[in-house]
Order: C-alpha cells, then sequence, then structure tokens
C-alpha cells in the first residue's frame, strides 16, 4: 500500500492497470522465491519481469513519471537482475508478428489498426524492452540471447537455448 501510494504522487487519478502490473511483479518474484528452494535445474517464465516492466514503460506515459515511481523502478530492477540468470529474447520482423498477432482467436486492439501504427506500436515495444533489458543486464544482470523466430525453427532455437 504505502508504494501505491507514493507513486500517486502528484496525484493524476488512480493507477489501475500500473498497480496490477507491480503487483503482478510482486507476486512472481515471491513465488520465484519460494520455487528456488526446490531442486528445479531452470525455471521459465513466458510474461515474466522484462514484459511486464515492458508494459509498464509503454502503457505507463505520464502516469508514471515521477520521484517516488522512479525509486520503486529501480528497485524493483536491480531485484530482478539479481533474480534473472538469462533473458530469451523472442522477436520477429514486423510483417511476420502482425500476421501472428491477427490470426490468433482472441480479440486483440491491433486488429483495427494501420499497417504504419502497428510497426509504430511495435518499435515502442521493442525500445521498451531494450531500455528494460539494458537496465537489467547493466553491471552483472543475466545473459541475453536473441533469437528472431521467423529465421529459425522453434528445434533451432530449444537446441541453441539448452
Amino acid at each position: 500500500m504505502p508504494t501505491f501510494l507514493r507513486i500517486h504522487k502528484p496525484y493524476r487519478g488512480i493507477l489501475w492497470k500500473e498497480m496490477k502490473r507491480i503487483l503482478y511483479l510482486k507476486a512472481l518474484h515471491q513465488l520465484l522465491q519460494q520455487e528456488t528452494a526446490k531442486s528445479y535445474r531452470a525455471i521459465v517464465l513466458d510474461e515474466g519481469p522484462v514484459y511486464m516492466l515492458s508494459r509498464l514503460r509503454v502503457f505507463g506515459g505520464e502516469a508514471i513519471q515521477g520521484i517516488s515511481f522512479d525509486k520503486w523502478w529501480q528497485s524493483t530492477i536491480n531485484q530482478w537482475a539479481n533474480t534473472v540468470d538469462a533473458i530469451v529474447w523472442l522477436d520477429a520482423e514486423d510483417p511476420v508478428l502482425a500476421h501472428r498477432i491477427l490470426t490468433r482467436n482472441q480479440p486483440y486492439p491491433l486488429k483495427d489498426l494501420s499497417d504504419s501504427s502497428v510497426s509504430n506500436f511495435f518499435a515502442r515495444y521493442r525500445a521498451a524492452f531494450e531500455q528494460v533489458i539494458s537496465e537489467l543486464t547493466a553491471g552483472d544482470g543475466p545473459e541475453v540471447i536473441k533469437f528472431l523466430t521467423d529465421r529459425e525453427t522453434t528445434e533451432q532455437i530449444a537446441d541453441r537455448i539448452l
């Protein structure tokens, strides 16, 4: 609760989605701390800290501008940099990503956008991913392994990761 109250200064409205993402990151970190006590060789996250921190950057806008959020951000970056051993970044060319998204059975907000708007959206996401990954890997942070999924098969990617 103190974190939520602090990030609302100066007050610009209730940051519901931001609070949800912050809670997700906190709960995920607590879960990982519990799971590391077990004898797993690896724990793989799909929508992990890089994704969620990037979503905060992409969608947070002016609502997350402030000293309190910046302090929370830096603390969270440090926490995850010391938790994650490797980041596997899967990407593809814009037309391939757009096709994959648009052919899913679930509704997605990109379906009604022009090609240039979709490309701009992807560019914003990539920039956010690059920023988050750069901050996480500064110093002695996790290793980054990047793949273009339109150039390598799933089997090739799995073999390279293993």
